[in-house]
């Protein structure tokens, strides 16, 4: 979803006005809603399932191959029943899976929300979420443009989130911990200090 870099900036050339803080509400909260429907959509109705991927356009094979392969066996690596519902730890999905007893396991997690998933359960979606809607209390009091900012930070993430993990990339996971840090203190001390 490289479409978050300039649905982002667009965002933030637009002159401020009435309602330009709500729209950037709706934006992060939508593309938080579609960073993780989509995955638990892929796995749970099998959108691509009996379809070979020359049934889909060339632009879209990527997401067929997200749809069809990459997501539903993500979830496979969670542990089974009521485990599930606390993921599968720390290194469950990704690059730390090639560190361990068993490298030919490796998974590339390809979405923000199924890495978080897949390593700690509804805790995840509860770390996924926490931004998008703590988004109006970590930016209470801060000045217009450093509000704007970290609502298009998070547009960018959730955005971006949603076709890779970029929590094993040292900037996003930086950026997005400075993001959690706002959201956990309720008030923008955490950008203040950044």
């Amino acid at each position: 979803m490289l479409l978050a870099f300039p649905l982002a900036a667009a965002w933030l050339l637009w002159p401020a006005g009435e309602g330009h803080s709500r729209i950037g509400r709706w934006m992060v909260q939508g593309l938080c809603a579609l960073g993780l429907a989509l995955p638990l959509a892929a796995v749970m109705c099998d959108y691509a399932g009996g379809l070979s991927p020359d049934g889909w356009p060339a632009v879209l094979e990527s997401a067929w191959e997200r749809f069809s392969l990459i997501w539903p066996t993500a979830f496979d690596l969670l542990p089974p029943g009521v485990a599930g519902l606390l993921g599968g730890g720390l290194g469950a999905i990704g690059t730390p899976q090639m560190f361990g007893h068993y490298p030919h396991h490796f998974h590339p997690a390809d979405s923000l929300a199924v890495y978080l998933l897949v390593d700690f359960g509804l805790a995840g979606a509860l770390y996924y979420l926490l931004p998008a809607l703590t988004l109006r209390v970590a930016t209470a009091g801060l000045p217009e443009q450093v509000a704007r900012v970290y609502a298009a930070v998070l547009v960018i993430a959730y955005g971006y989130g949603t076709s890779i993990s970029m929590f094993e990339e040292t900037f996003f996971a930086t950026t997005l911990g400075i993001a959690l840090g706002a959201a956990i203190s309720g008030r923008g001390t955490a950008l203040r200090s950044a």
